[in-house]
């Protein structure tokens, strides 16, 4: 999903490969098998690894209160594996009529799903885990959705449809999905305003510069693409008091790996690249907080860290790409009606945050105006009542 190209023939071809394989992956639910008789109220299931204190999480967790709090559905909820214990595991859990850990082998997890009866299965992010990727290749339910916590087509033929925001999709969006791809109002999920950590502490705290401008490319390094190494060279090479910050990957090699290519693609100027340890959550808010600049990834952009950025008030430059992936960071800044930091091209998006940078008296309007509209962007009820009105009210694709 991050080289920046069309993943439908790809993800088609590998779905049909696995079934060839594996013919039993095509495994039907008993209930899905003898015809399709919808419950009142519906049950609606939602499978995924990554229910806790995740981008996933995040982003679910508005919508399953939201249901929680409507009437005419049971939420059940699958975790693929004993998940991660912290308070928004314990929130998301508490939206759930049931709640389930599914045992390690396929077969096991596949009929413990079927015995739910479910009409509505919801992958929030097929392609991020193995487990629901299997999951998926099964019917399990007479309607079965993904949605972007993973944005790209899944390309599996029993998933029916793939929620997206109208608002980050081309005018092309149906020719990159094998599912029927639904548009939805409002901004892509309705996410909740994180808190601001008090107090911010200074840059002392993380060994940062005082003096310098901070650019913080807030991103896992392996969305950092070789497309953006002549960028951000430019911004070095025009900002000498520059400091492009990033944090360690999961793996420490990833950062050597990368810190490698900067110096070759980059050259000197690269030796201004800082990486930082990885953060916890606060700490992670706070370094947002303290950098005068925010650059978005392409072309695979950032939704979580955008969000993140803009609610510490601190200006996010993104440039937008031919897919959902790359839209998102647009969505929001559309729906916030402030287009000054979106880019038009890569020496734009070199330009924007330059100036951003460098021209304190701009960077302070722009500022301003995030401040000023940051609450339009959270707890969207827009695209929560578009879900909702989905998930309840769908019919089954052989009956739409």
């Amino acid at each position: 999903a991050y080289h920046g190209l069309d993943d439908r023939p790809l993800q088609e071809k590998l779905s049909q490969i696995m079934r060839a394989a594996c013919p039993s992956l095509s495994w039907p639910a008993p209930h899905c098998a003898n015809g399709t008789i919808l419950s009142s109220p519906r049950r609606i299931g939602f499978a995924s690894r990554f229910f806790h204190d995740h981008s996933v999480g995040r982003l679910m967790i508005g919508l399953l209160t939201h249901l929680h709090d409507s009437s005419g559905c049971h939420i059940h909820l699958f975790h693929t594996a004993p998940p991660e214990q912290d308070p928004i595991q314990r929130e998301i859990e508490s939206r759930a009529d049931r709640v389930v850990i599914l045992p390690d082998s396929l077969q096991a997890a596949r009929e413990a799903i079927a015995e739910a009866r479910l009409d509505v299965l919801f992958y929030p992010d097929i392609g991020m885990d193995p487990v629901t990727y299997f999951l998926a290749q099964a019917r399990l339910a007479p309607i079965q959705c993904a949605t972007w916590g993973h944005p790209v087509t899944t390309g599996i033929s029993t998933i029916d449809y793939y929620l997206s925001c109208d608002a980050a999709e081309p005018s092309d969006a149906d020719d990159h999905y094998t599912e029927k791809l639904v548009r939805l109002g409002g901004l892509p999920f309705s996410y909740r305003r994180p808190p601001i950590p008090e107090p911010i502490g200074s840059r002392d705290d993380f060994g940062l510069p005082k003096k310098a401008t901070i650019y913080f490319l807030a991103q896992n390094l392996f969305k950092i693409h070789p497309d953006m190494d002549e960028t951000l060279g430019k911004i070095l090479k025009e900002d000498p008091a520059g400091r492009i910050m990033l944090l360690d990957g999961q793996d420490q090699n990833w950062s050597n790996i990368l810190a490698k290519r900067f110096a070759e693609s980059i050259g000197d100027d690269a030796n201004r690249i800082i990486f930082l340890p990885r953060q916890n959550h606060e700490n992670y808010m706070r370094l947002l907080a303290l950098s005068d600049v925010s650059l978005d990834s392409f072309p695979f952009c950032g939704g979580n860290t955008t969000y993140q950025a803009l609610a510490v008030g601190t200006p996010v430059v993104t440039l937008p790409g031919n897919f959902l992936r790359g839209r998102l960071s647009l969505a929001i800044y559309k729906h916030m009606g402030l287009m000054e930091c979106v880019a038009a091209n890569r020496e734009d998006f070199a330009y924007l945050a330059l100036r951003l940078g460098k021209d304190h008296e701009f960077r302070t309007v722009i500022t301003e105006k995030i401040k000023n509209n940051a609450n339009l962007i959270f707890d969207d009820l827009i695209f929560l009542h578009d879900a909702r009105d989905f998930l309840l009210k769908i019919k089954p694709l052989s009956q739409s």
